[in-house]
């Protein structure tokens, strides 16, 4: 079936930065709403620790985020597929991206690029 979309979930970047403030930063695609949250976590817990490792104190210059909840969106298979096999990695289960988030009623509703 072609046309027929696959549910995943998306979550939403941004990125602050000192002087600047915050902008949209992609999202990423999980299979279920868990990964997403264990994605985040990880993501956000692992810059944190390398800031500290190079001698990092307080708030960093630059660091990024999730952006509300994650929801669930509609892909086609293609994108499906790619996410799927992202998410085979229990540490970093999620694919992604430095694009506008798909739209999905989720904080802002980014939409992709075509």
């Amino acid at each position: 079936m072609p046309g027929r979309k696959r549910k995943v979930w998306c979550q939403q970047w941004e990125e602050s930065e000192r002087g600047w403030g915050q902008r949209p930063d992609g999202y990423s695609l999980h299979l279920t709403e868990k990964q997403a949250e264990t994605y985040s976590k990880n993501k956000t817990g692992d810059a944190h620790k390398r800031y500290v490792e190079a001698g990092g104190t307080g708030v960093p210059e630059v660091y990024w985020r999730p952006c509300g909840q994650p929801y669930e969106v509609g892909v086609d298979k293609e994108t499906y597929d790619k996410v799927s096999e992202a998410c085979q990695s229990r540490r970093m289960p999620g694919l992604r991206e430095y694009d506008s988030a798909p739209d999905g009623g989720g904080p802002g509703t980014w939409r992709v690029k075509k």
